[in-house]
């Protein structure tokens, strides 16, 4: 019969290898972990870096995108002869409410100088929340109006065909002289 001692040894070394292994395999897991951990505060710096980015340019591009578009709007309705109707009073009042959120949120955003390094994660999510609402709003203005822009450039091509149209009504109607 085979010593038996040998299995006895090999079983113990076995045991200690595995030992071994899993306290390293438990070690490097934790730090996988804690590297993850860093990893997504990392992504939630970038990310609310980028908002802020997005919000400061529409900050910059928005008061002469509003000008520009009441400009368009007001010519358009005195064209029209709607320069002093409830129309130009809604329109001046939707363009001073967003003026004004335009402004605001300028305000909130030059005073928001913060050093997102020393954030912890619960802030820097809260925070992000924040800008991307902001963002949201500050698009949508800039949406509302680009929009409103491409309708008065088609009310202008609107009203040069009538004048037209009219014009030619006028001159063919008149008789010829010679």
């Amino acid at each position: 019969m085979p010593d038996p001692l040998w299995i006895t040894y090999s079983g113990a070394i076995t045991g200690i290898i595995g030992a071994v292994t899993g306290v390293g395999g438990l070690i490097l897991g934790y730090k996988g972990f804690r590297a993850s951990k860093d990893i997504a505060v990392a992504d939630l710096r970038l990310k609310l870096r980028i908002e802020d980015y997005e919000i400061r340019e529409l900050i910059r591009t928005l008061p002469d995108l509003l000008a520009s578009a009441n400009q368009s709007r007001t010519r358009g309705m005195a064209a029209d002869g709607l320069s002093r109707s409830g129309q130009a009073v809604v329109w001046q009042t939707k363009i001073d409410e967003d003026t004004r959120a335009v402004q605001e949120a300028g305000a909130l955003q030059a005073g928001a100088h913060v050093e997102y390094a020393k954030l912890a994660r619960a802030e820097l999510e809260s925070k992000l929340v924040a800008a991307h609402a902001l963002r949201t709003q500050l698009a949508a203005i800039k949406t509302r109006y680009g929009e409103e822009m491409e309708r008065d450039r088609k009310d202008v091509g609107r009203r040069r065909a009538a004048a037209e149209a009219k014009f030619l009504a006028a001159t063919t109607n008149q008789p010829r002289q010679g």
